[in-house]
């Protein structure tokens, strides 16, 4: 499959809500995305592969912290390496923007997401009690801080 990660495109606003409520009971519909996207913090991308959105992933900044907000695959698509490529362009996104910082929270049950958090250079920080619902789940806590030595640009 051929795959290309870019900035969502407000065209594809009804694809990538649909995408999320597939990915996340009560995500984030077209108004919630539309919204987000004309915040100037948040920035969103898009995964497109065989002429579909098949990932959507976000993050929203503020001075030098970053949280990522949404992560999803289609299920169809799963295990190929999409979210690994969505967390990449959002993470060089938002050093690109000065960000130090990025936090974000994953279900505890989700090893496979965690385990990619992880090789990404990700650390466990904290636990939000009960932070999800359908079903109702703890998230894990995760940052990554950028040094200054690893910055390229």
């Amino acid at each position: 499959m051929d795959l290309t990660v870019c900035s969502l495109v407000p065209a594809h606003i009804t694809e990538a809500a649909r995408l999320s409520k597939i990915c996340f009971p009560g995500g984030p519909g077209e108004s919630s995305i539309e919204s987000s996207l004309k915040n100037p913090r948040n920035r969103y991308f898009e995964a497109v592969g065989d002429g579909i959105i098949v990932g959507l992933g976000g993050y929203t900044a503020a001075a030098d912290e970053a949280d990522i907000l949404d992560m999803a695959v289609h299920p169809d698509y799963r295990r190929r390496g999409i979210a690994r490529r969505l967390c990449e362009a959002i993470l060089a996104d938002a050093k690109k923007h000065g960000v130090m910082t990025v936090f974000l929270e994953v279900r505890q049950s989700n090893c496979p997401a965690i385990s990619l958090y992880k090789s990404l250079g990700f650390t466990e920080c904290g636990i939000r009690k009960n932070y999800y619902s359908s079903p109702k789940e703890d998230a894990l806590l995760m940052l990554l801080s950028f040094s200054e030595e690893t910055d390229n640009g």
